[in-house]
């Protein structure tokens, strides 16, 4: 337990999964811990248990995965901690399967960040920079990744959440600074699917 987000930060352990924040801490508040961690490209899941319901859109932008507003029940406590857990044990490595050519390759969703159709071949980009053409139609890919927490932003683009650091007007961005554009037609269906998702509780 910590009072001052920098102390926690300084003592953060990459094996954390689930880490509990309030937006008002000591020096540094919850809020610019939580940017802190995403810059570092932690992937752990944070719910926020604060009085600052006007913070909720803020946190969201961090991925949070919860947000509770104070006084908070024990149950409603054991819920969200619950549905923290539950969604780690969904995220450990799951696979998917693209073609590419004659050859099969087994791909873990969680390292997918995009993938882009032009003329017809979608192009599946992966975290560490790599990619593989394939020639499986975007509309199965996107049935198959829908449950991982892939969403449309774009006829041409299947974006992962997870990588998602910024959603502007007309374009996203990727962690890395890849900028993905947002279509006028998918933008309020997109936000939609991400934050019931993400699944603030406010």
């Amino acid at each position: 337990s910590y009072t001052m987000a920098s102390v926690m930060l300084a003592d953060y352990k990459d094996d954390t999964d689930i880490l509990l924040l309030d937006i008002m801490m000591d020096g540094m508040n919850g809020l610019d811990a939580a940017k802190e961690l995403r810059r570092r490209g932690k992937e752990v899941r944070m719910i926020f248990i604060t009085s600052m319901t006007g913070y909720a859109i803020e946190c969201y932008k961090v991925r949070a995965f919860g947000f509770l507003t104070k006084p908070v029940s024990y149950e409603e406590f054991r819920l969200e901690f619950s549905d923290a857990a539950r969604s780690i044990l969904e995220n450990k490595a799951r696979y998917i399967m693209i073609r590419s050519g004659g050859d099969l390759n087994k791909i873990n969703v969680n390292d997918i960040l995009y993938l882009e159709v032009k003329n017809h071949i979608v192009t599946v980009y992966l975290n560490d920079g790599s990619r593989i053409n394939c020639y499986q139609a975007m509309k199965i890919l996107e049935g198959e990744l829908g449950g991982y927490g892939f969403f449309r932003c774009h006829a041409a683009f299947l974006v992962n959440q997870r990588f998602i650091t910024k959603i502007r007007q007309n374009e996203l961005e990727l962690r890395g600074g890849i900028i993905i554009p947002v279509s006028r037609q998918k933008r309020q269906g997109f936000l939609d699917e991400l934050t019931a998702y993400v699944g603030i509780r406010i």
